[in-house]
């Protein structure tokens, strides 16, 4: 087992380089080892791997390959305890995002409900519920569902403060408060506001990967193509005014 967790860490690694071809070549051999575990300890770690290697052989055009393990996203058997019920969550929410991007749109958005609707069943806080409703927010925007991006993110934002986040904590806050910025903006709420959590989101950039980066890039172009940063001399003269 450890063998394909070193593995899979390792194409993970590639995969935030953005080389796809030695990611997918060691995720693969990685997954074949962690495919035969059962034990819901390590379903967070195969389920990220499942995504992982679809998200790869779909930037390598390998399109067969990518839907054939984004497929497999899903497939979480039920079972008792809080482990279960957080994999079944933790699943849904990444088959959702992988259709948004690669494949069917409604049927993404049906697994985002879900992954959010089971998250908030779950008896104590955790990283899954935060991380669901970023990737429903995500889709929301995307989709110019902006009042319901609004909503979802005005609940989670709190909870970047209140709940533990994991290891992704630098992902997350940058997205909830940028989604949220430009939710604020789409629908003509506070500027101000709007204005300042895009600053605070802008400022974890420098430590998103190069592949969280790439996948936010457009939504940060559109953003400062919009609100371009005020020089030093824009911002002497309006404290003077």
């Amino acid at each position: 087992f450890y063998r394909g967790l070193i593995q899979v860490q390792k194409g993970l690694n590639f995969l935030n380089q953005l080389d796809f071809k030695r990611g997918a070549a060691l995720l693969t051999e990685g997954m074949a080892i962690l495919e035969n575990q059962t034990s819901p300890d390590f379903a967070f770690a195969i389920l990220g791997g499942r995504y992982a290697l679809a998200e790869s052989f779909a930037r390598l055009g390998r399109v067969h390959d990518a839907k054939a393990w984004a497929r497999k996203i899903t497939a979480v058997p039920d079972g008792p305890g809080v482990s279960h019920l957080q994999a079944r969550a933790y699943a849904s929410s990444l088959a959702g995002d992988w259709q948004l991007h690669h494949g069917d749109r409604i049927r993404a958005l049906a697994l985002l409900v879900d992954g959010v609707a089971r998250a908030r069943a779950l008896a104590a806080p955790s990283d899954v519920l935060v991380g669901s409703s970023r990737d429903l927010a995500r889709a929301y925007v995307e989709l110019g569902r902006w009042p319901e991006a609004l909503a979802l993110l005005e609940e989670t934002l709190p909870r970047l403060q209140t709940d533990p986040l994991g290891g992704g904590v630098h992902l997350l806050r940058f997205d909830v408060r940028f989604l949220l910025a430009r939710s604020l903006d789409a629908v003509g709420g506070d500027a101000r506001r709007a204005a300042a959590l895009a600053g605070e989101a802008l400022a974890e950039v420098s430590r998103l990967s190069p592949y969280d980066l790439l996948t936010r890039q457009n939504g940060i172009d559109t953003w400062l193509a919009k609100h371009p940063p005020k020089s030093a001399a824009d911002r002497t003269e309006t404290t003077a005014q």
